[in-house]
């Protein structure tokens, strides 16, 4: 299953379309991110469900099992951006699924392996906030660039029969106005949303925090000690984001260089079934390099559109938040002593 990068909103201004493109485009290529192409190597084994009953036995600390036996996970992180919160997200995914999503009936039915049965999306399950690896970007820079590089809420959609589309949704997405039952985007507009169908019969994408706890403690044996956090990879789709799990104690984990010790894991699902843990490579960028098209003028005179400038800046990366991955493909040992 390939999980392809959407590319922004279905319907906005056609004068933002390049723009945009050319910001994820350039960002992947400059910044030499494995995120960017999601290649992993698939896990050691695949960990089947865990009942909810058992989850309490495999947090300690400040990890929480809530009273519905959920994990607890981080929330929303102040920017100098205004953020929309979760049920904002919500309204804005549910009036997207019934205007927008049909539109990309090809790509989102071919990626949940079945028919979806649009009419019936409604949001479900729990919306999640994922972090961005990067600092803010400096306010002159466009919106559109801003938000690809900033935080999204995750929301859940299904149709009847189970999850059947993953739909990010920016944190930044404060231009936005709900009317006459439809969106109305800004001038310019693009990366408010991002889409990907989920495999049929999946908890969903991202991978569930109680599947990433119950994939990492019965591979690893270690309890989780911290709250999970919902990270995500680099500049890979928001829907690959990954849980950052802190463990009670280091765990030997093999990697394709050899045993580490481990102290900090990261979950996430590559796959259909597959829960993929994976360790911070040596190597980490400190920044990333993204660059833009000033935008078309409003009118021009010709055939074609005048010469545009392309401009550049680096996103910092957060100090201690990898952007680059090797997946554990091996435990040395589970053995933990607790």
């Amino acid at each position: 299953m390939t999980f392809e990068r959407s590319p922004g909103p279905l319907l906005r201004p056609a004068k933002s379309r390049d723009f945009v493109a050319t910001v994820g485009l350039i960002a992947c290529v400059a910044g030499g991110l494995s995120g960017c192409s999601d290649q992993q190597v698939p896990p050691a084994a695949t960990v089947a469900p865990t009942a909810v009953s058992q989850l309490g036995a495999m947090v300690t600390g400040s990890a929480r099992v809530s009273s519905t036996g959920e994990i607890e996970v981080a929330g929303p992180i102040p920017t100098q951006q205004t953020q929309i919160n979760a049920s904002r997200a919500d309204s804005l995914a549910q009036v997207w699924a019934r205007v927008f999503a049909a539109m990309a009936r090809p790509s989102l039915e071919r990626q949940h392996g079945t028919r979806i049965n649009f009419p019936a999306l409604l949001v479900c399950g729990r919306t999640f906030f994922a972090r961005s690896p990067f600092q803010p970007l400096p306010t002159s820079i466009p919106d559109a660039v801003q938000r690809s590089f900033g935080p999204y809420w995750l929301v859940t959609l299904c149709d009847g029969s189970g999850p059947a589309i993953s739909l990010a949704v920016s944190a930044y997405a404060t231009d936005i106005s709900l009317a006459g039952g439809t969106l109305h985007f800004p001038q310019f507009s693009g990366e408010e949303f991002k889409w990907v169908g989920i495999p049929a019969g999946s908890a969903g994408l991202p991978l569930p925090p109680e599947d990433a706890v119950a994939a990492e403690f019965t591979q690893t044996g270690r309890r989780v000690a911290a709250t999970p956090e919902l990270v995500i990879s680099g500049r890979s789709s928001p829907q690959l984001a990954r849980w950052h799990l802190r463990l009670d104690s280091a765990a030997s984990v093999r990697t394709g260089r050899g045993i580490v010790s481990a102290i900090d894991v990261y979950a996430a699902r590559r796959l259909a079934g597959d829960t993929v843990l994976a360790h911070a490579a040596p190597n980490q960028p400190t920044s990333v390099k993204v660059a833009w098209l000033s935008p078309p003028p409003m009118r021009w005179r010709g055939p074609k559109a005048p010469p545009r400038t392309t401009y550049s800046a680096n996103a910092t990366v957060t100090p201690g938040t990898p952007v680059v991955f090797e997946s554990v493909v091996g435990i040395l040992s589970s053995s933990t002593g607790h």
